[in-house]
């Protein structure tokens, strides 16, 4: 007579296997690895895996992508390999719309026989390779495995083009299977691997540089140094060519040293700074005269009664040099002015340029060699009330420094008195 097992023993050993079955099974899966793609059977995982894409921007062509993997397989043949396009890492592989059908091969590195190049599968289908059917999802890659028949494995890359990306915000996960023949039989599947790329949105920066022009006018001591920009720029406005007379040029800077010199030593200057692309242009022209008659743009004695001829030397009133400039001689009644050189030492740019009837630079002393204290002949004075070029630049223009001089010459009869002239400048950029 059997002995009966009572019903709670019964329960406890069903229970008991069940548990041991549980156990049993997350063991095995614990040993198994990640297997995706066309095939969930077969495999090790390809690990230090990446794909770097030439531009996350939607809606690109040509798009180049680089694949850098690890190989663990080191028995077999490598002479395919399929990528899926897909919407998530794991399961059914969703469609993400991509253009893939222009794809290419460019290069490929670290591959066993590595000189055995991969090509672009045809367009029809073959075996695992639905490229044809899954158009916008699946590309493949061969080459001759008879050919290839390196067999080891390890870090590779290859790159491809002619992919065109999406116009949806997406991250796409492109699932790597690689294969030991050229005909992605799912017998010959070997290792497999997921990788990610995002097409994602463009960020636009906005900035604006303003227009900016500096411009100051100044008179400087010679013996000053040339301030850095307008906001180190002197004061002074006063330059006095001192004593003048018959015998020789009185030609601004002119030491004060009495009794034959008794000027201040002092120079023009005109610094501009300025962003305009289109260029810079300095012009001038003398202010009338608070009183007087004639002449009331010429170097003269305030309130003077002047010729209205302007040639006159027995009247208070300078002879202007030719607008176009001349020649001074010692004896010959003129006053003038010139460029002796434009200095460049305060910013990076030497782009203004002297116009030509003021233009002194074709003397043979430098802005760094003092150019104001060069000898000097040529001079030139425009008493229009239109205002007379002195330079002028096609581009932008920093800190640089137009030098001016003035200089007069009396004729013997060239009356007495104190004489003088104002002349304003104006700095026009061209945005």
């Amino acid at each position: 007579m059997k002995k009966q097992v009572p019903e709670h023993g019964l329960r406890h050993r069903f229970k008991s296997l069940n548990l041991a079955i549980q156990i049993f099974v997350l063991i095995l899966a614990g040993f198994s690895p990640l297997v995706v793609g066309p095939n969930a059977a077969y495999g090790l995982e390809l690990s230090d895996r990446k794909a770097t894409i030439s531009t996350s921007k939607p809606s690109q062509t040509d798009v180049e992508f680089i694949f850098s993997f690890n190989i663990p397989n080191t028995t077999a043949t490598k002479a395919g390999i399929i990528y899926q396009f897909c919407t998530t890492p794991l399961g059914t592989c969703t469609a993400s719309g991509w253009t893939l059908t222009g794809f290419t091969h460019d290069a490929q590195t670290g591959w066993p026989s590595n000189g055995t190049a991969f090509a672009a599968h045809g367009a029809t289908d073959e075996n695992d390779c639905t490229q044809s059917t899954n158009a916008t999802s699946m590309i493949c890659f061969e080459r001759d495995e008879t050919v290839a028949t390196a067999t080891t494995g390890g870090a590779v890359t290859h790159t491809i083009s002619g992919i065109n990306t999406n116009a949806t915000i997406q991250t796409v996960y492109i699932r790597i299977s690689t294969y030991s023949d050229d005909d992605f039989q799912n017998a010959d599947l070997l290792d497999q691997g997921v990788v990610a790329v995002a097409i994602v949105r463009q960020l636009t920066v906005n900035g604006r540089i303003q227009e900016r022009l500096a411009f100051c006018v100044f008179a400087i001591d010679d013996a000053a140094a040339l301030p850095a920009d307008c906001g180190a720029a002197p004061t002074t406005t006063t330059i006095d060519i001192g004593i003048i007379d018959s015998t020789t040029l009185a030609i601004s800077p002119v030491d004060n040293n009495p009794p034959t010199s008794q000027g201040n030593d002092f120079y023009g200057g005109l610094q501009v700074n300025t962003n305009a692309q289109d260029g810079v242009a300095i012009t001038y022209f003398p202010e009338t005269a608070p009183s007087g008659t004639n002449e009331l743009r010429s170097f003269r004695v305030t309130g003077a009664s002047c010729d209205v001829s302007g040639t006159s030397t027995t009247d208070q009133c300078f002879i202007d040099a030719s607008n176009a400039g001349e020649t001074f001689a010692a004896g010959t009644e003129r006053f003038g002015m010139y460029i002796p050189c434009i200095d460049t030492t305060q910013g990076i740019t030497t782009n203004l340029t002297a116009t030509a009837a003021y233009n002194g630079s074709d003397n043979s002393t430098t802005s760094a060699a003092d150019c104001e204290n060069e000898a000097a002949t040529d001079f030139a004075w425009s008493d229009s009330t239109t205002a007379a070029s002195l330079a002028s630049s096609s581009t932008v223009v920093e800190d640089e420094i137009v030098k001016v001089r003035f200089a007069a010459a009396a004729n013997a009869i060239t009356p007495t008195g104190s004489y003088t002239v104002v002349s304003t400048y104006i700095a026009t950029p061209q945005f």
